[in-house]
């Protein structure tokens, strides 16, 4: 393999390895505060993605205000899936694995409802900002390096939140003991409320960094949803440090495979680690359970 041609492609997988992360670690961040797998994450991605488009094309507003306008409405609609899926269940003795199938179904009706307004056909965002950097054989999109460097202010944000702020401590807090934190006055289905309007903010910032790469379509939900899935049972159940780690070697796997044999046998690929962790090591690289 040529050195450029290797270069580019550990690029390329540094830059999906990283909106990996963002979909993961919401998905890591609802299981750890709810203990619920929400299988409607996917479809947060491709409306966040169509919310972008649509206020990118229809209106006069510059590409980084769409982008803060998107991320903050896939943070409400976030916080409005948990209060209309997921709280009224919890009155009910097992309530969550009847919101594992709730969600599922929020899933369909959300992907079949994107068909309905957007068709079948992709839909392209652009660039945040267009230009390539090079260096010797190596070159790289400006929009890549802004990736990159967003998912990392992401990510320490996201640390700092939840062991500096308040509230971000009561989330942690309820992970640990939900019983020892309702007893202490920390609210429950506040603390519920807001690790899915994260989990919807970081679909939100998702989309708007990887829809330029990858035109959204309404089933792309359940790929970007199998991936993330991938990385959460690779890295561990609740885990961050475990999350990041599945996201890079998930990507890293993906992007030279499909190299050699064709972008057709990425999801079988990941569908393969994803068989083969819950094999041999059903709670992950950093799980607990």
């Amino acid at each position: 393999m040529e050195l450029g041609l290797l270069t580019n492609l550990v690029l390329g997988a540094v830059v999906l390895g990283a909106v990996y992360l963002l979909m993961a670690l919401g998905l890591t961040l609802v299981y750890g505060v709810t203990r619920v797998f929400n299988f409607a994450q996917g479809s947060l991605y491709i409306w966040a993605a169509y919310i972008a488009y649509v206020l990118y094309t229809s209106s006069q507003l510059n590409w980084g205000l769409v982008a803060a306008i998107t991320i903050g409405i896939s943070f409400a609609i976030g916080l409005a899936q948990e209060k209309v899926m997921i709280y009224p269940l919890r009155r009910l003795a097992e309530w969550r694995w009847t919101a594992v199938i709730v969600t599922l179904g929020g899933a369909l009706f959300l992907d079949n409802l994107a068909m309905a307004f957007f068709g079948n056909f992709p839909k392209p965002l652009p660039h945040i900002t267009e230009g390539i950097l090079s260096y010797g054989v190596a070159s790289i999109t400006i929009h890549d390096v802004a990736t990159i460097l967003i998912v990392i202010a992401t990510v320490v944000i996201l640390n700092l939140f939840l062991s500096k702020n308040r509230v971000g401590m009561g989330m942690a807090a309820v992970a640990q003991d939900p019983v020892g934190a309702n007893i202490v006055g920390i609210p429950l289905n506040r603390m519920y409320g807001y690790s899915f309007g994260i989990a919807g903010l970081l679909a939100g910032i998702s989309a708007v960094l990887l829809t330029p790469r990858l035109p959204v379509w309404p089933g792309m939900g359940w790929v970007i949803f199998v991936k993330a899935f991938t990385v959460l049972m690779f890295g561990g159940l609740g885990s961050i440090k475990g999350a990041v780690i599945a996201a890079f070697i998930l990507s890293f796997i993906e992007t030279f495979a499909t190299s050699q044999l064709g972008a057709v046998w990425a999801l079988p690929i990941c569908l393969v680690i994803l068989v083969c962790v819950l094999a041999f090591r059903p709670k992950g690289l950093f799980g607990v359970w």
